[in-house]
């Protein structure tokens, strides 16, 4: 083990003697303590200096290393205008470009059919659609996805050959439990959107579905639903705001044969008008049967009419099941069961008096 380098004191005399009794012949030399401070300085020195020299070779290799970084960076990490980048190479394999004009929308060297080529990757672009359309004219098949944010229209996506709408596909899994979209003006009011399933689509106005039913936005409110091939028209009023709304059909279309209910749904006439106890309870009603058949007017919860036996063209009126009067295409007037009986005084009634040759006489 080297011997400890010992720092001489201050007051240490810088020469010595070799024997004390020596007297004047007594040769000087260094001290001891001072000779072996000033080699083990020399050999520290001489370490020092080939520990920097190594220091400075292996700074000098760094910074060539933070150089050839510098350079990888500034190809895999550029900004510069859009017409900057297409002027471009597209190199190296995964280089970012930043387009500085055109909101700082990112692309990225990519291979596309085997080769390398610049694709959009992320960043929206925005301005005007309706005002001035600024939307970016140059764009194709490596740029889809690019989104445009309108501050005057709907937001779209460029979807490689065309601007699309953004988000405008809404849907939130099978049997939503809220409308998937509403439309309120300082949170109140609605105008709602949801589809619930096929075949079951509904648009609501001052009404939106939450949970398992629909809620009141307004005192009154109706819905358009499209539901096992009918069209509704369900309304409801005397709402409270906040709570739920009964809907109650107003008006059905059957899809399938165009047939119109006013009230409860029908299977009969082309237009059907009922009260409030639907087609089995004893309503007036008003039927309009199809296309090229007759028109029929009638009160009371009969079976309805066979087709067959109507005359084209014609307008019947019918009470009771009863048929009482018909007008037909060719303008006769034709009396079902007229009573041969004289009425009442004063009834203002039609009947025909057999004993006067079936004149049909009027009783004031």
């Amino acid at each position: 083990m080297a011997e400890q380098l010992i720092i001489p004191p201050i007051r240490v005399p810088l020469t010595g003697t070799l024997d004390n009794n020596a007297g004047n012949n007594a040769k000087p030399v260094a001290a001891r303590d001072y000779w072996l401070f000033w080699q083990r300085l020399a050999e520290a020195g001489n370490l020092a200096a080939q520990n920097i020299a190594a220091l400075q070779s292996d700074i000098d290799g760094l910074d060539q290393d933070i150089t050839d970084l510098t350079q990888v960076l500034n190809d895999t990490l550029r900004f510069g205008t859009h017409a900057a980048r297409l002027a471009a190479v597209a190199d190296p394999s995964g280089a970012l470009w930043v387009e500085t004009d055109r909101n700082n929308i990112v692309y990225q060297v990519q291979m596309v059919g085997g080769a390398p080529a610049w694709v959009y990757v992320t960043g929206a672009m925005y301005g005007t659609i309706i005002a001035a359309d600024q939307r970016p004219t140059d764009l194709g098949a490596n740029d889809t996805g690019l989104i445009f944010l309108s501050s005057d229209s709907t937001s779209v996506r460029w979807m490689g050959t065309s601007w699309a709408a953004l988000d405008r596909i809404l849907d939130l899994g099978p049997a939503p439990s809220v409308s998937q979209l509403v439309a309120k003006a300082n949170g109140t009011g609605a105008l709602s959107v949801l589809t619930y399933a096929a075949n079951n689509v509904n648009l609501g106005f001052d009404v939106e579905f939450s949970g398992s039913g629909w809620v009141a936005r307004d005192a009154t409110c109706f819905v358009l639903n499209k539901t096992g091939g009918l069209l509704h028209i369900s309304r409801s009023f005397g709402n409270t705001v906040g709570g739920s709304a009964a809907l109650t059909d107003a008006l059905t279309l059957d899809l399938a044969n165009g047939r119109w209910t006013i009230g409860a749904p029908s299977v009969g006439p082309a237009l059907l008008v009922n009260g409030t106890g639907g087609v089995s309870s004893p309503v007036q009603r008003w039927n309009v049967f199809g296309t090229g058949v007759a028109v029929v007017l009638r009160a009371g919860p009969e079976a309805f009419p066979d087709f067959g036996t109507e005359t084209a063209h014609s307008l019947y009126f019918i009470t009771g099941g009863t048929r009482r009067m018909m007008i037909g295409s060719d303008g006769s007037i034709a009396f079902f069961n007229l009573q041969a009986t004289l009425p009442p005084a004063g009834s203002k009634q039609i009947w025909y008096d057999p004993a006067d040759g079936n004149r049909v006489k009027f009783a004031p």
